[in-house]
């Protein structure tokens, strides 16, 4: 799966470098300005789960998640328009989100969501963490097996959740009259059985993005360029397959109908 995805992202980039660039820089210099990047508090990480149900953190994660949807649909709509080399792509792209207004929204609701779930992980990697030191302060035994179980369970669940909802922006990027939980449990039924794929995207945007920082700003742009693109790509490639496996079911329920 990997190979078709670095595919269909090198055809999009293809002699659209510079227009992507200035593009995905434009985006994530107005979440710098307007505190939206993940690293200025998008993900609130607290000791105590109740203090991201406060009213000023969940007033901060409805404004940053509104922000960021709009940011999505815009630098989403104009990579695709770019791709279909259209003009006045760039008006396109900034209109698109409010001359669909119900993204605005739609948007809103499914980074909410997603922004609480990687809250609530955040908060289980913290106490995992000291989980661990406590295990290696007091040596293996029944409690720390059990505790390490729990860990390991709470992580799966939480990287469950979060690759299961992550297509769910592109869906409505595509259809923004679906039903914003319709485009949540689509999401789901994309990411079954590709959920690690998706994980190696992220761990080697991790890796880029601490080698951009390395090579000063511009490396670290380079990695953001591809992470969008290449998250475009992964999201075309689950729908190729899903296309795929449904005419496969249909010419396999033909041949068992003349059968």
């Amino acid at each position: 799966m990997f190979s078709n995805v670095f595919r269909e992202g090198w055809n999009i980039l293809q002699l659209n470098w510079l227009k992507i660039i200035g593009m995905v820089f434009f985006v994530y210099t107005i979440k710098l300005l307007l505190g939206t990047l993940p690293i200025q508090g998008t993900v609130i990480i607290r000791f105590d789960p109740l203090d991201i149900l406060t009213s000023d953190s969940l007033g901060e994660l409805v404004v940053q998640s509104f922000v960021n949807g709009v940011l999505f649909f815009i630098l989403v709509q104009y990579i695709t328009l770019t791709d279909r080399t259209m003009r006045g792509r760039f008006v396109k792209a900034i209109t698109f989100p409010f001359r669909n207004f119900r993204l605005l929204y739609k948007g809103l609701i499914v980074l909410f969501l997603t922004y609480i779930l990687l809250s609530l992980f955040g908060l289980v990697v913290l106490y995992s963490f000291f989980g661990l030191l406590i295990i290696l302060s007091a040596g293996l035994d029944g409690y720390s097996i059990l505790l390490a179980v729990i860990f390991a369970l709470l992580y799966a669940l939480f990287i469950w959740l979060l690759t299961g909802i992550s297509q769910a922006l592109y869906i409505l990027h595509d259809d923004p009259s679906i039903n914003t939980f319709r485009s949540i449990g689509r999401s789901f039924g994309l990411m079954r059985r590709s959920r690690w794929p998706l994980i190696g995207l992220f761990v080697l945007t991790g890796i880029g993005i601490i080698v951009g920082v390395l090579l000063l700003l511009v490396g670290v742009v380079i990695t953001m360029v591809l992470f969008e693109v290449f998250r475009l790509a992964f999201y075309r490639e689950l729908l190729r397959k899903k296309r795929q496996q449904e005419w496969q079911h249909k010419v396999e329920a033909a041949v068992n109908v003349n059968n």
